[in-house]
């Protein structure tokens, strides 16, 4: 199958093979919006090149976790904004093959997505568009362990502060001890004091909801 893979490859165009081989991580779908950030080009060529994949057959059409049938302004627009591809297993490990042979770019693109996912977490905080919540925070979830991994530590521990906005909300979930320790981590790393106390009122935003009451006094001592 290597050998069919790498002939379907080679076939491609250059924007294409690179658009193939950054799309080779943890993600499972991909809709303009992420495969732009991906790429760092405009939604408008990620709709092209997501398109241009699929007629070569390399991609199939999906319907997105993201969007939730029901909610106002979810409905798929004509731009094709919306339109949402996946990778069969196979096609992600050679996709993942050819991505480590450049690790600098590896490394590039989980930063320009976690800076999305960052984005879209505020985004859906600001505008509280709780109906794709649990999907977007799953996603977000990933990229502060990668934005860690990656020493993106600005990133990371921006990403928990937003994440526990989210979750006051939404409730948090069971890895939040794990998530608010990297970001605590990240904090340390780049001794930002800003970065610092943000960790502090995400974890006293947790404590207030599992033992409400009770946690003031020993956030008072910390900070």
């Amino acid at each position: 199958m290597r050998g069919i893979f790498d002939g379907v490859y080679r076939r491609l165009r250059p924007e294409l093979q690179r658009m193939f081989r950054l799309m080779g991580g943890d993600l499972r779908e991909f809709d303009a919006e992420t495969a732009g950030a991906l790429a760092d080009v405009s939604e408008r060529d990620a709709i092209e090149l997501l398109r241009d994949l699929h007629a070569h057959r390399l991609l199939e059409r999906v319907t997105s976790r993201m969007l939730v049938p029901g909610l106002v302004g979810l409905e798929e627009p004509v731009d094709g904004s919306q339109e949402c591809y996946q990778l069969h297993d196979l096609l992600r490990e050679f996709a993942q093959e050819l991505a480590a042979e450049d690790p600098a770019e590896v490394v590039a693109t989980a930063r320009r997505l976690s800076a999305l996912r960052l984005r879209q977490v505020e985004d859906i905080v600001a505008g509280a568009q709780y109906g794709r919540a649990s999907a977007m925070c799953a996603a977000a979830e990933v990229q502060v362990h990668h934005s860690f991994s990656n020493e993106d530590y600005g990133t990371c521990w921006r990403l928990v502060a937003s994440l526990a906005e989210l979750y006051e909300i939404i409730g948090f979930p069971g890895a939040w001890p794990t998530l608010h320790e990297r970001g605590t981590a990240a904090a340390h790393a780049i001794g930002d004091e800003r970065a610092r106390i943000a960790m502090l009122l995400a974890e006293g935003t947790h404590r207030a909801e599992v033992t409400p009451g009770v946690w003031t006094q020993g956030f008072m001592l910390r900070v």
